[in-house]
């Protein structure tokens, strides 16, 4: 095993015993991620209390392919070994797709690339929670074009201001909102 993935094993032992000291029955705590509903869905922009300076994360994910339980084929999403600070091995991911583009598979090899993620600590409204948010290219331009009139007050409580984010499409049913 090599150095990187002795450090990475290190790392993640190290977070499964905080999560287990977290949860006293042994388990992992479970991770509620923001998810909008179709049509409108009002947040505000908080920041990580944990960690200020990444109160917004930009991460590289793969959607790979599976199958779920029930048969049907999911796309999981799988952060890019490339992304971990440090790594020097290959990512499988990366490498299928490069191997798909090579066979002139182009949109094969679209499964397997890497994209962006802008992950945000956002309150939603509705749920009346504090929960991440995978936020999509779109709407992740639309914040950074008000940074220069909102300034460091885009994450503040009081001073920042209200978003509508607008979900169009509902995968589940497989048409356009409207």
């Amino acid at each position: 095993m090599s150095k990187i993935y002795s450090k990475l094993m290190a790392k993640m032992n190290k977070e499964k015993e905080r999560l287990e000291e977290k949860d006293s029955s042994g388990g992992y705590e479970k991770i509620e991620w923001f998810k909008p509903k179709v049509g409108d869905n009002m947040i505000r922009l908080v920041p990580n209390l944990n960690d200020v300076e990444n109160s917004v994360m930009i991460v590289k994910v793969h959607y790979l392919p599976f199958v779920s339980k029930e048969g049907k084929e999911v796309n999981i999403p799988v952060r890019c070994l490339h992304d971990y600070e440090g790594f020097t091995g290959t990512c499988p991911a990366c490498e299928m797709n490069e191997e798909l583009y090579r066979s002139g598979d182009k949109e094969g090899a679209k499964k397997y690339r890497a994209k962006e993620q802008y992950i945000y600590m956002i309150l939603d409204y509705a749920g009346k929670k504090v929960a991440p948010y995978a936020m999509p290219l779109s709407a992740h331009s639309t914040i950074v074009g008000y940074m220069d009139d909102l300034g460091e007050s885009i994450f503040d409580m009081e001073k920042g201001r209200d978003w509508k984010l607008v979900k169009k499409f509902d995968p589940a049913k497989g048409k356009i909102f409207g």
